[in-house]
């Protein structure tokens, strides 16, 4: 089982809403832009903000350093069967 003090490094991540995915990314800290997604969602930022709020009940995510991101990024959405940027 993985902690949260390791999410507050680089990593993967699903964001998941009744089951579904709603986003994936990366994250140099994937406990940081977790919390930002929620927030922001929260907050209802406008359109044009750089980073976009999501609505999930549920999470997951695996380490990733930075130079291995893009392919890591990738490798998930194929598990996903994910054909678009999420």
């Amino acid at each position: 089982m993985q902690s949260a003090t390791e999410m507050l490094g680089p990593g993967v991540y699903v964001l998941r809403f009744r089951g579904r995915v709603v986003h994936v990314g990366w994250a140099a800290s994937v406990l940081e832009m977790v919390a930002n997604h929620r927030r922001l969602w929260e907050d209802k930022v406008p359109s044009w903000f750089p980073i976009k709020g999501y609505r999930f009940d549920s999470v997951e995510w695996r380490k990733c350093p930075a130079h291995q991101s893009k392919a890591a990024l990738a490798e998930l959405k194929e598990e996903l069967n994910l054909d678009r940027a999420a």
